[in-house]
């Protein structure tokens, strides 16, 4: 691995100072509002806690983290605008300072970028923070707050211009990052692979969808004007995370618009195209057979009696033809606002209540338990029973079993990015260091 990443890093300094050539795009010279020289951006990836147990490290094959830093490199950006910080060198101090330094050295005129990823925890009171390597496993506000992340740009930035992403749990908490300094004049938007409210699958799904509209992937081009926008790269992300993660995306802008012309479209890249007619459309979501389970893949292109299958693994993409007769349309039940249903957690069974309703998403409230975990869900994770059948502690097949709503605010902002504090098995009591349960694809269980 050690060996991969010097000769990638290596790579990356012979390209380090490539241009983007401009694309034609209607004709025209396509103009875009991401000036590469004029941006500055600072990426913290995190997937391990060797001190923290409460925190499960994730995989290091074929880190999106290092993967955006080198789209970014590849597109003009000067590797002196860039900071990457990995595992132990992210901590807390190191991605302040990282932020204040990149911030002050852009001039005015400039776009600033701040990317995360690892885990995201909520404080008892709703504080949204991202698990830095140095974070204390007893205290959620020992990481990086939205706060922490607004204040070092508000202190050091002269640009206007700024963008947020985040690929973990609750990352959605940037949208407050972003509308604080919008207050303060900037305009500024956040994208990221959940919302505010809920967790996020680990996958790097979110970060790999970025890093293909950054290189100018011409199936992100919805309106075919030869640039990838913000909008458009969002929109690609909110459809990954909902039909392949089972969850909502976050995505707020504040005065940062929409149509933000990021990169030109790849015209090297071929651009896929589906004859009319035909059961399934070109981008759809579908269930399909996947190496002996059925999967969710989305169509690419028709073929002699099926249709060519994207599917997503934990870090890469994999193309498969599939027959027709082998595929599903993937459809979500809406249920109405008011009802009481019954809402899987972890695998588990709670009584919920549906609040409102936006699309296929239900907001709904677990009774007895704080608004902290309100949250987005899918019918995917709504279960057909009577909720007065629901145990409000469940046990998981491991034996180890959920805290009740009585205990688990005893130990009140200790980290919940992906794992639910838990009584100890040996000792029968809930704490900090109990074992943890992780909850990763919550709706595919």
């Amino acid at each position: 691995m050690l060996r991969r990443l010097v000769f990638f890093l290596t790579v990356l300094s012979i390209f380090g100072n490539l241009q983007i050539p401009t694309v034609q795009a209607a004709g025209n010279c396509a103009v875009l509002d991401l000036d590469p020289q004029k941006t500055y951006a600072v990426i913290a990836g995190v997937l391990k806690w060797p001190k923290n147990a409460a925190l499960s490290p994730f995989k290091q094959t074929d880190r999106k983290d290092l993967g955006l830093y080198a789209a970014l490199v590849l597109r003009g950006v000067p590797k002196a605008n860039l900071t990457l910080l990995m595992d132990r060198q992210a901590t807390k101090p190191n991605i302040l300072e990282a932020i204040g330094s990149q911030a002050r050295q852009a001039p005015p005129g400039s776009l600033f970028i701040f990317y995360y990823a690892g885990h995201g925890g909520k404080s008892d009171t709703g504080v949204v923070s991202f698990a830095s390597y140095d974070c204390v496993p007893t205290d959620s506000l020992s990481g990086v707050t939205m706060q922490d992340i607004a204040a070092a740009v508000k202190d050091n930035f002269k640009g206007r211009r700024v963008l947020f992403m985040a690929d973990c749990c609750y990352s959605g908490g940037l949208g407050q990052a972003a509308q604080e300094l919008a207050t303060s004049g900037y305009e500024t938007a956040s994208l990221t692979s959940a919302d505010a409210s809920n967790l996020s699958a680990w996958t790097w799904n979110f970060t790999q969808t970025v890093i293909e509209g950054l290189r100018g992937d011409p199936l992100l081009d919805l309106n075919n004007d030869g640039v990838i926008s913000l909008q458009e790269i969002g929109d690609d992300v909110r459809e990954w995370m909902k039909y392949r993660e089972d969850q909502l995306y976050g995505y707020r802008c504040y005065g940062l618009k929409d149509d933000f012309r990021l990169v030109p479209v790849d015209t090297l890249a071929p651009r896929r195209s589906m004859p009319p007619g035909g059961k399934f459309a070109l981008k759809e979501f579908v269930h399909a057979p996947d190496g002996g389970h059925q999967g969710v893949g989305r169509i690419l292109g028709r073929s002699q009696g099926g249709y060519t299958v994207e599917f997503m693994d934990y870090s890469a993409k994999r193309i498969r033809e599939v027959d027709e007769a082998k595929l599903d349309k993937i459809q979500f039940k809406r249920y109405p606002v008011g009802r009481d249903v019954t809402v899987l957690w972890n695998g588990a069974p709670y009584a919920a209540k549906i609040l409102k309703v936006e699309g296929d998403f239900h907001w709904i409230t677990y009774p007895g338990w704080p608004s902290y975990w309100d949250e987005w869900v899918l019918s995917t994770r709504i279960i057909d029973e009577p909720p007065g059948k629901v145990e409000k502690v469940g046990t998981l097949p491991n034996g180890i079993k959920l805290v009740p709503k009585s205990g688990i605010w005893e130990y009140g902002g200790i980290w919940n990015m992906g794992t639910l504090p838990v009584f100890s098995r040996s000792t029968g009591k809930a704490g900090p260091f109990a074992p943890a349960v992780p909850r990763g694809h919550m709706a595919r269980l």
